[in-house]
């Protein structure tokens, strides 16, 4: 079975991108520079709302510097900007701008999020063009922090046409399901370990109203703030909390000045508590669980000792257990014998292609603090391996450590000097030397040129930048090399039954227009409990199915927007026993854009006033209508699709000089375009 799909088009539909309603307006330089006389030489800015009204509402706003050096940059929460990087940026040539992220059922929608920034770039170059300037930027980079970073490595991911570069700061680590698949597993286990009725859902968390702005407040944070406070309150519960954090890798520096001593595991412990329920926000989980349509992660099959051995936590677990007289083999014994869960494959194959990664696009240059509780610094590491896979890690990405506490304690220095390295890779086709020593060392000289104000550059005018190598890996990751593998658990000891495909193409009206279902039936035998679809040996969906051995079981998949040429539908059905192969079926799309027009004039006075009529009598229809007189456009319209009915569309022409004048007209859809016959009329 060949690889899925880098791009999965069905595996769910996306919100179209509202209009953007705001303001466009030419304003003075932000550095209080005196206006010049010239729009074309004025500082360009637009801003207002995109999709009002509904809960993905967000601002925009993009400005383009008088004197632009070609390159914009654009963050998901550029709202959070002040004015002194603004304004340091607009002062070196940069054209910035962006959004600002949502906290509701909208906030994971990761690929709105670049779109959002794609259409504010639009928007910003449609203003400086109608001042008359180039309008285009020489390159655009994405930026961003916490969300933002899930976002800028997704740009760079999933719009490698727009976006030149990315650098990402905390967050998007090895992508979603690889962070809360770890967050899930330390959740649960402390759960397991100090009080399995404190109530958290872990899997399937309870709904959040519509609209609601998701934060601390959530029922299930407030659980899990109760939960670490009971476990705080003994050496019996810090010692299963420190365990716990060991399944995510979890920092033991998310606060303080300096790092911990390597043996100060009291300390390190105590931390590590006091960063937990930050770490692991249930809201947020809760987001992600809307975002896909369901739970997203699961714990069956894993082994509790293997992840402590491979966290690189075993020893401060160890001490924290003999510290506290407990016996370690005991509770991993309880995590062994607990109960699991699984996700739902259709929700998990949806976080897949919205937020995990699969090493393509344009370079991405990542900066991350050790101290990162959110985010923990290992899932770098499996951001990396993901490269390593795509074989793009030495020209594509860069990981970067900085030892700093908290998520997203860089200093802007250290992301300036970062993103600087970033536009050398960009120019020379080359990374330059980012080792820590070097980065430090551009740090220093950034602070002692006097180019920054020293309360913007921040962290003392000192890099601290260190080896990224010295990181465990991480424990449990998922990206492209896992897309279309996950099963749910079941206690089956057989695969399943083969099943059939059929399509419907043709059968409504004997068009085969690329509209069409695609149907698995299991007629009798073991079930299954998920099917994938696979086009030409791509996948492009996934169905969780509800195992009833040994009944029926069937799944449809409705596809559309497919142009003309020849479709090979192959399936998996697979249970926890293994997977079976299904038969194929071939779909021929012959009919995709509009069917046959007939072009016809009234002219039979041959004066200079007349009506074209363009036909399309039975079909696939049109949605837009084109007529060119002598090669050139002179009328547009749009048109009601009602597949296969008649289609009519009339354009006046009136005051034409005597002459011959030939006449084409186009039927359009989005499979493809129908032209007429050319007709002369002859007016004398």
């Amino acid at each position: 079975m060949s690889a899925p799909a880098l791009e999965a088009p069905l595996r769910r539909s996306r919100r179209p991108i509202a209009a953007a309603i705001g303001a466009v307006a030419l304003i003075g330089s932000l550095l209080s520079l005196p206006v010049p006389a010239s729009a074309a030489d004025s500082d360009v800015r637009v801003a207002g709302v995109l999709h009002e009204g509904t809960p993905a509402q967000v601002v925009y706003e993009a400005i383009r510097p008088a004197e632009w050096n070609g390159t914009l940059i654009l963050d998901l929460d550029f709202n959070s900007w002040n004015v002194a990087r603004r304004d340091y940026f607009l002062s070196k040539g940069y054209a910035i701008g962006g959004n600002q992220r949502t906290q509701n059922e909208t906030a994971y929608e990761i690929k709105d999020y670049v779109e959002n920034l794609v259409t504010t770039r639009d928007l910003l170059t449609e203003a400086i063009a109608d001042t008359g300037s180039e309008s285009q930027p020489t390159r655009t980079i994405a930026w961003g922090n916490s969300r933002g970073g899930f976002v800028a490595r997704m740009a760079a991911q999933y719009r490698p046409d727009v976006f030149d570069g990315a650098l990402a700061g905390a967050g998007g680590g090895a992508g979603v399901l690889a962070s809360w698949l770890g967050k899930a597993d330390a959740v649960w286990a402390l759960q397991e370990l100090v009080n399995p009725d404190a109530g958290l859902a872990i899997n399937n968390l309870p709904d959040i109203p519509p609209g609601a702005t998701y934060g601390p407040s959530y029922d299930q944070n407030v659980k899990l703030d109760a939960l670490v406070t009971e476990a705080r309150a003994s050496d019996q519960g810090m010692a299963r909390l420190v365990l716990a954090a060991a399944f995510e890798q979890a920092t033991d520096f998310p606060s303080g000045s300096e790092p911990p001593a390597q043996d100060d595991y009291l300390t390190q412990g105590q931390l590590i508590a006091g960063a937990f329920a930050f770490g692991n926000p249930q809201f947020v989980h809760k987001e992600i669980e809307v975002m896909a349509g369901g739970p997203v992660v699961w714990n069956h099959g894993v082994d509790y000792r293997d992840l402590l051995e491979r966290s690189g936590d075993a020893d401060r677990v160890r001490w924290w257990y003999e510290h506290a007289g407990l016996d370690l083999d005991a509770d991993l014994d309880l995590l062994a014998g607990a109960e699991r869960y699984s996700a739902d494959p259709e929700a998990v194959a949806a976080v897949e292609d919205i937020g995990t990664y699969d090493g393509t696009g344009s370079p991405v240059m990542t900066v991350k603090t050790l101290g990162d509780s959110a985010d923990p610094a290992p899932l770098d590491e499996a951001y990396l391996r993901t490269f390593e896979a795509a074989g793009r890690a030495g020209t594509h990405v860069r990981t970067l450590l900085i030892e700093r506490p908290g998520h997203g304690g860089q200093s802007f220095g250290e992301m300036l000097v970062a993103f600087r390295a970033l536009e050398a890779r960009l120019d020379s086709g080359s990374w330059p030397d980012v080792s820590p020593q070097a980065m430090n060392a551009r740090v220093a000289a950034l602070a002692e040129s006097g180019e920054i104000d020293s309360a913007l550059l921040g962290g003392g005018g000192v890099g601290k930048y260190i080896p990224f190598g010295d990181l465990p890996p991480a424990l449990r990751t998922w990206d492209f090399t896992n897309w279309g593998t996950y099963v749910p658990a079941d206690e089956t000891t057989t695969a399943p039954a083969r099943a059939r495909l059929s399509t419907d193409s043709g059968w409504a009206d004997g068009l085969h227009d690329g509209t069409h279902t695609v149907t698995m039936n299991l007629w009798h035998g073991v079930n299954g409990s998920v099917f994938r679809l696979y086009e030409n040996g791509e996948l492009i969906a996934t169905r969780t199915l509800r195992p009833n051995t040994p009944g029926a079981q069937s799944a449809t998949v409705e596809l559309s927007g497919r142009v003309d040429g020849t479709y090979v539908y192959t399936g998996v059905v697979s249970n926890g026993a293994g997977a079976t192969e299904t038969g194929s079926v071939t779909v021929r799309v012959t009919d995709a854009a509009p069917g046959k027009i007939v072009l016809s004039h009234d002219n039979r006075d041959r004066d200079g006033d007349f009506t074209l009529t363009t036909d399309l009598w039975w079909g696939t229809n049109a949605t837009d209508y084109r007529l060119f007189e002598n090669g050139e456009l002179i009328d547009e319209q749009t048109l009601s699709a009602a597949t296969p009915g008649a289609q009519r569309a009339t354009s006046s022409v009136t005051d034409r000089a005597p002459g011959s004048y030939e006449y084409v007209a186009v039927f359009v859809n989005d499979a493809g375009e129908t032209s007429s016959r050319p007709i002369t009329v002859t007016v004398r």
